[in-house]
């Protein structure tokens, strides 16, 4: 099935970052909002991300020709 194919990539490229970084607990997700694919990304990598114990403590989205990322960094780390 794709969809279970899709979320267990997911779900692996998480896993091997958290082996990679075995401390982080809280993790900000961030995704082109234009592209059905960023969207659909936050949502897997939010829910990987619970899957693995981590807490998602904010997701930002951002526009595709975006090259100012300011204001997302901002976002982001006023979360921690």
């Amino acid at each position: 099935d794709a969809d279970k194919e899709r979320n267990d990539k997911f779900n692996a490229n998480l896993a091997e970052f958290k082996k990679m970084y075995p401390n982080v607990r809280r993790v900000a997700i961030a995704g082109d909002e234009q592209e059905a694919t960023g969207n659909e990304a936050i949502q897997l990598y939010t829910q990987a991300a619970k899957d693995l114990g981590m807490t998602v403590v904010t997701t930002a989205s951002f526009q595709t020709r975006t090259t100012d990322f300011s204001s997302i960094a901002i976002k982001i780390r006023s979360t921690f």
